[in-house]
């Protein structure tokens, strides 16, 4: 269930909250959300849907190495920027 705007989530904290790792299918809408200082689903519900129409969004956690950095492309080590990029799965099997 996405985070609604009664939970109260207090975003300079370090309360343990964080995005799910995971493969999430979303619509994409027609219309823009009600301009508010919060961005929530709640904007969304209501909203036109384009039929047909989604995208997958895949949230995986940062690559990080033995010592507890994170990985990037452009580390000089060949072996080392390899591990900071997960080929995406083969949907089709």
């Amino acid at each position: 269930m996405p985070v609604m705007p009664d939970d109260e989530i207090d975003l300079d904290s370090n309360d343990g909250r964080a995005l799910h790792k995971g493969a999430y299918q979303m619509p994409i809408y027609c219309e823009y959300p009600q301009v508010t200082g919060e961005l929530t689903y709640r904007n969304f519900i209501h909203l036109e849907r384009i039929p047909t129409a989604s995208i997958l969004l895949r949230i995986d956690y940062a690559s990080i190495d033995y010592d507890g950095n994170f990985i990037s492309i452009d580390d000089p080590d060949p072996k080392t920027a390899a591990l900071a990029f997960e080929p995406p799965p083969k949907y089709e099997t």
